[in-house]
């Protein structure tokens, strides 16, 4: 009897902890998790493994949700909505010439998730110019370490009728700050260790050339989030008659 006593105090205390446990630890985190009704976004930039200060936007949904900088040793801790879609693009601040990396997720899940933007600069144009305007032709042989989405405007002076591109390059277009040229070409190639870019031109004038005409190029790269593309270096060459 003593014994059945001892075991029924045993059980009872048990029983008491397990309920005190769950009303004073457990249920409280689930509380919080159905009032917070979302999770957690641990976003943070590197460059070669590094953590790197730079802007960032988070869309929710196709609508922006966020607009911050990470830091430079520790995700920023982002409380998201459950079953919401998002993406998240990094952004340069001044003088940071970093290609945009975008992440498409959602929030289905109620794990929280860590968001690592990887960075990648935009690094010099190499141009290798062979030719005059008196040459039938002018060669140009382009390389860089990374240079994404080349495209090129050409423009002329008074005395050249055309410029013709010898190659298959796509007519666009004059973007944003190329109205004054007279035509724009895309490649969709983007320049790395691996891979150059050559090509060539000649014109055709009406007249014998003077001091005031020329052939001017300028290449520049594409940065694209989504379906909006900017421009964040560019060169200029110019091929004077001198």
């Amino acid at each position: 009897m003593k014994n059945t006593i001892k075991y029924f105090i045993f059980v009872s205390i048990i029983i008491t902890i397990v309920v005190l446990l769950y009303f004073f630890y457990e249920k409280p985190i689930q509380d919080n998790k159905e009032e917070s009704k979302g999770i957690f976004l641990n976003i943070y930039a590197t460059e070669n493994g590094k953590y790197v200060i730079t802007g960032y936007k988070i869309f929710t949904d196709n609508y922006l949700f966020l607009n911050g900088k990470t830091l430079d040793s520790v995700p920023v801790a982002i409380e998201a909505e459950y079953n919401k879609s998002f993406y998240i693009y990094n952004y340069n601040l001044e003088g940071q010439y970093y290609y945009s990396y975008i992440i498409d997720d959602t929030t289905y899940s109620s794990d929280n998730k860590r968001v690592n933007l990887i960075l990648e600069k935009s690094e010099n144009l190499n141009i290798i110019k062979n030719g005059s305007l008196d040459d039938d032709n002018i060669y140009f042989n382009l390389t860089s370490n990374n240079f994404r989405g080349l495209k090129y405007c050409i423009k002329w002076g008074p005395h050249i009728i055309y410029v013709k591109v010898n190659n298959t390059d796509n007519l666009i277009n004059k973007p944003l700050g190329y109205e004054n040229y007279d035509k724009c070409y895309e490649t969709n190639l983007n320049l790395n260790k691996n891979n150059y870019y050559n090509f060539s031109i000649n014109y055709k004038a009406y007249t014998n050339l003077d001091k005031s005409d020329y052939i001017e190029l300028t290449f520049f790269d594409s940065n694209c989030i989504k379906n909006e593309c900017n421009s964040l270096k560019n060169y200029t060459i110019n091929i004077n008659n001198i």
